[in-house]
């Protein structure tokens, strides 16, 4: 097992980027870190345009638009290879990605998850809102209003890829037009931090909360924040 002073987090602010930009980059840190020997986990901080993505437990009976509505919307449809269902990105949602060896860290899928979701309560709760126990079946984070956060991975070769979407102040109308694929009893309905908080959120401090928390259920001592990443070219998206 990894002891805590050998795992470090490269944390990247990558702002506004094109999903499938964000798809190549992870690909690369997932080739990348199958030889790699070090404890590094990297964690890649973004925000998308409008599209929605389809994960493994996802349909496209989940997508309540037809195509030529989504065209309309102007919305991409994406089939990925994360686990999850079908997951609604905006601007104004962090989209978190997580690539780190399982193996070497001597963790499983499952205790992974819940550290990731740790994380997402933990930065919920430092914005004074409470979260709601979860579905025996769901690892996303629910409040008093809606989901909050969803969770969907990819491991190949016993790296992780993809993480998780947490929506801070969105465009919730778009979030009509996805039905989820775990509902938590009869609260159907997406809701974000902002709608959430009294006192309103802002994205910066999100995202130093959540980078904060993430390193701390990691069990990392050393955390390294950068803004951009030297792989991405274009970081508009």
């Amino acid at each position: 097992m990894a002891r805590i002073r050998d795992i470090s987090v490269d944390a990247h602010l990558l702002g506004k980027v094109a999903f499938a930009d964000c798809q190549r980059l992870q690909d690369r840190l997932e080739f990348e870190a199958v030889d790699n020997q070090s404890f590094r986990i990297t964690v890649l901080i973004a925000e998308h345009s409008p599209l929605i993505t389809v994960g493994r437990n996802g349909s496209r009976g989940h997508v309540l638009l037809t195509d030529q509505q989504l065209r309309r919307e102007r919305l991409e449809l994406r089939w990925v290879s994360r686990g999850g269902g079908c997951v609604l990105h905006s601007h104004g949602q962090i989209a978190v990605y997580v690539i780190c060896h399982l193996r070497r860290l001597d963790w499983s899928v499952g205790s992974y998850l819940s550290r990731v979701r740790c994380a997402l309560v933990q930065t919920c709760e430092q914005f004074r809102i409470p979260v709601l126990q979860r579905p025996a079946r769901g690892f996303g984070v629910w409040a008093r209003s809606g989901q909050l956060a969803t969770l969907g991975v990819a491991v190949r070769r016993d790296v992780t890829s993809y993480g998780a979407f947490l929506n801070v102040n969105p465009a919730m109308r778009l979030f009509s037009f996805v039905r989820p694929a775990i509902p938590m009893d009869d609260v159907t309905s997406q809701s974000s931090l902002m709608a959430e908080c009294r006192q309103g959120v802002k994205m910066t401090a999100v995202r130093v909360a959540l980078i904060e928390q993430l390193s701390h259920v990691f069990g990392s001592e050393q955390c390294h924040l950068q803004t951009g990443h030297p792989y991405l070219r274009n970081q508009i998206g």
